[in-house]
C-alpha cells in the first residue's frame, strides 16, 4: 500500500469521525429506518439524482440527459437557410426601392390588412389633393 493511499484513508476516516460526532442517536434510527423502507427503484432514482448533481456542479451530463444530435443538426440547417434567405434578400442586385417594395410585399401577405387596399386609399387622398405629388421621394409638379 502506497503512502498516498494510506493518507487518504486516514483522512476519509478522520472525516468520517467528525461528522458522525454531530449526529444522534435518534438521527441514525430514522435513517436506517427510512433506508429500510425504501425500494429498489426509491434507491435508484435517489443514486441517479445524487450522481447528475454531481455531474452537474462538474459541469458534465449523462449521454443520456445530452441534447439530441439529429435535433441539433437540423436546427442548424433552419437556422442556415434563414440566414441564407435573409443575406440573399439583401445582396439581391436591385434597388433599395425595389427591394423595399419586394419585402413589403411579402410581409404584405402574412399581415391582416392588405396592401393593396392601403395603397388604393392613399393614392386616392393623393388625387384629391391638388399640390405636387411625390414620384420615388421627388416632388414632381402635376401642371
Amino acid at each position: 500500500m502506497s503512502l498516498q493511499s494510506t493518507m487518504m484513508k486516514a483522512a476519509a476516516l478522520y472525516a468520517l469521525k467528525k461528522a458522525s460526532e454531530n449526529i444522534s442517536e435518534d438521527d441514525m434510527k430514522r435513517w436506517a429506518k427510512s433506508a429500510i423502507d425504501r425500494t429498489p427503484e426509491e434507491w435508484r432514482a435517489n443514486a441517479l439524482n445524487t450522481f447528475d448533481a454531481g455531474l452537474m456542479r462538474a459541469g458534465l451530463m449523462r449521454a443520456s440527459q445530452a441534447p439530441n444530435t439529429a435535433s441539433l443538426v437540423m436546427t442548424g440547417m433552419v437556422a442556415g437557410v434563414v440566414i441564407g434567405a435573409g443575406a440573399a434578400l439583401l445582396l439581391a442586385p436591385m434597388t433599395g426601392a425595389e427591394l423595399r417594395a419586394k419585402i413589403g410585399g411579402l410581409v404584405g401577405d402574412f399581415l391582416p390588412g392588405s396592401k393593396k387596399e392601403e395603397a388604393e386609399a392613399t393614392s386616392e387622398d393623393a388625387d384629391a389633393e391638388d399640390g405636387p405629388k411625390t414620384v420615388g421621394g421627388t416632388r414632381v409638379p402635376t401642371n
